[in-house]
């Protein structure tokens, strides 16, 4: 992720890796070329020397990749014969070895899912701690990929856990540089330890069973945040993010009387969604949010 973003990814980043031309389209292949550089060939079906080659012949420098394409391969040795690559995104339903990845020392994006439960634990553990560019890392934790949150590069983390949900405590303490964390389907989350450097700017933590927000250490740098299912502490503690600009609330049933937001002179967008029924809004809560709204621009 290029430093000069100043939105977190995790709700929304800048959208230039949307906007862009495709440079080719044709059956089981498309070739896109973003504004922020990245060029991605998708396809569907185990990956041929031909892919590999039409991958240089366009400069191809992101892919996503699951287990249909690696075919029979039993590791991810081939990736080393692409074009360098920025970009990684891994969907995986069975076990190959992933050691080579820690050897794609142009990646500045991984993405890492293990897409049937508990899958993780069939796969050898993988060092990825060296990567030297690598500045986003999108990751379903297990034991296998743990060594990501030693990657001292690592601007924004998103960390899932529903592929165990054993997860119990996250140390981030070598991560100097996070500035933006997600946390999703973590149910048994208890603790999360940060280097004493890292000022988190952007948060989202959503569905992550009675985790409580250490509000004395992140609220001070704290200006966007989202929320996702059950509240887990009382709202009117984002008082204790004095530097608020963003709100995002979702499937949160109930919640309590906003007039407090008028206190975040910072805040200038709120959004709150959730399917019917819920939650109800007063006329006046409604009327404060698109007050809140209309200092961006950004509309009830």
């Amino acid at each position: 992720m290029s430093k000069s973003v100043s939105r977190p990814w995790i709700l929304g980043g800048d959208g230039n890796s949307l906007k862009g031309k495709i440079l080719l389209e044709r059956e089981n292949y498309f070739i896109f070329k973003s504004q922020a550089g990245l060029v991605a060939l998708t396809r569907c079906g185990p990956w041929t020397k031909r892919d590999t080659a039409l991958a240089w012949e366009y400069g191809v420098n992101s892919v996503s990749l699951d287990t249909l394409e690696f075919g029979k391969r039993k590791t991810a040795e081939w990736l080393l014969d692409l074009p360098p690559l920025r970009r990684l995104s891994l969907s995986l339903w069975q076990p190959v070895d992933l050691a080579a990845l820690g050897r794609l020392s142009e990646l500045r994006e991984l993405r890492l899912d293990f897409s049937i439960w508990r899958v993780g634990d069939e796969f050898q553990h993988v060092d990825l701690s060296g990567l030297p560019r690598l500045e986003f890392a999108d990751v379903m934790m297990c034991r296998a990929c743990e060594s990501i949150l030693h990657c001292e590069t690592i601007r924004e983390l998103v960390v899932r856990n529903e592929c165990d949900g054993k997860l119990r405590d996250l140390d981030l303490k070598r991560l100097h540089l996070l500035s933006s964390l997600s946390l999703d389907h973590c149910p048994r989350l208890r603790r999360v330890s940060l280097h004493p450097k890292a000022k988190i700017r952007g948060l989202k933590l959503s569905l992550c069973g009675s985790y409580q927000i250490d509000w004395k250490r992140v609220g001070p740098d704290l200006q966007y945040l989202f929320l996702g299912g059950r509240l887990t502490f009382p709202l009117k503690r984002i008082l204790e993010a004095p530097q608020l600009k963003e709100l995002h609330t979702s499937e949160i049933r109930k919640l309590p009387p906003l007039g407090f937001l008028r206190k975040l002179r910072h805040l200038k967008a709120v959004c709150i969604f959730s399917a019917p029924p819920g939650p109800k809004l007063s006329k006046a809560d409604e009327a404060l949010i698109r007050r809140i709204n209309a200092r961006a621009g950004t509309g009830p």
